[in-house]
């Protein structure tokens, strides 16, 4: 198994990405195979949906079935860029599975519905739909809310 990976996803509009400042293994799905530049690896879509944002979702929340060679992964949105060395971000996955920032505005996903359905995020009634089931099944307000423009996993098996 190899250590780590940086991948991202970059579908529609997106004219290229950031460079990495550190060597690594650094892969990206998207649309476009002229996206980025070496040392990045570009990869055409594993999965596609007519709206390119959650295209680039599913190969966010799908490393596990991606990237399955790699014992570390380290997402990070395609605007963003990882600063600092691959293998000092492992740290922070050192006992869990998973690590990310702590939201800077909100502390509850009824709160980030109410954001996503002002920013147009995605369709309001589908977000209303699976926000209602999340309150339906008890799951309570206020309860914490992670910001994933970069998301650090452990390999496991999922």
């Amino acid at each position: 198994m190899r250590d780590i990976v940086v991948y991202t996803a970059a579908f529609g509009n997106i004219e290229k990405i950031r460079t990495p400042k550190y060597p690594g293994v650094y892969v990206c799905y998207s649309d476009n195979p002229n996206i980025a530049d070496k040392p990045w690896e570009v990869r055409p879509a594993v999965w596609l949906h007519p709206d390119p944002r959650r295209t680039a979702r599913w190969h966010k929340t799908h490393p596990h079935k991606l990237l399955r060679d790699f014992e570390f992964s380290v997402w990070h949105d395609a605007e963003q860029q990882i600063i600092c060395e691959p293998n000092a971000i492992k740290q922070y996955v050192d006992k869990d599975y998973i690590a990310t920032y702590k939201h800077p505005q909100r502390d509850c996903i009824y709160q980030e519905e109410l954001a996503c359905e002002q920013l147009l995020k995605d369709d309001p009634g589908l977000m209303r739909v699976q926000i209602a089931t999340y309150a339906a099944q008890g799951y309570p307000q206020h309860a914490g809310l992670h910001e994933t423009a970069v998301v650090v996993r452990r390999s496991c098996d999922a």
